[in-house]
């Protein structure tokens, strides 16, 4: 798992929920969603969330 994540930069966490639609999010589809730097997390052993700008 970590081979294949190694190659990925950001990941979308989370399940699409219509509910939580918003075509306002860059990357995302749904609030509930969250989007990770992958080298970062990887790199400190934790979830590095990008935050929203």
């Amino acid at each position: 798992m970590r081979a294949l994540l190694s190659q990925v930069d950001v990941l979308v966490d989370g399940r699409f929920v219509l509910a939580e639609r918003s075509l306002s999010l860059r990357f995302r589809g749904s609030r509930n969603q969250r989007l990770i730097d992958v080298p970062k997390s990887l790199e400190s052993g934790t979830v590095v969330q990008i935050p929203d700008n």
